[in-house]
């Protein structure tokens, strides 16, 4: 058994049908480029729509559960063990200018 730890970037992704698609593949690529059984770690990262399915752990256990569930009967499996979320919310930074707070400030003085 070999453990591997890969990275989905999220940025330009839809829906999670996207996100799964894309797992799908990364398995199947490490399944051919190894010929071993792989547990794997997943990190998510970047920004988009998906940010806030990423964040929330009931959506990770039903995807992490649904990528077991393919892998179950393989004889040369790659099966996920944990997702981890280093997803970030899309920001407008004109709209942030904006605001009345530190971070707003900070962004017009910088500008200026």
């Amino acid at each position: 058994v070999r453990f591997e730890e890969i990275k989905i970037d999220i940025t330009g992704m839809q829906n999670e049908t996207d996100f799964l698609e894309i797992l799908r593949r990364k398995k199947e690529n490490l399944r051919k480029q190894h010929k071993k059984n792989i547990l794997l770690s997943l990190v998510l990262s970047g920004t988009g729509p998906l940010h806030r399915l990423c964040t929330q752990e009931g959506i990770r256990k039903l995807w992490l559960q649904e990528s077991q569930n393919e892998e179950k009967g393989k004889s040369i499996f790659v099966m996920p063990y944990r997702i981890i979320s280093n997803t970030r919310p899309s920001i407008n930074l004109v709209e942030r200018r904006l605001l009345t707070d530190v971070v707003g400030d900070y962004l017009r003085a910088y500008d200026d």
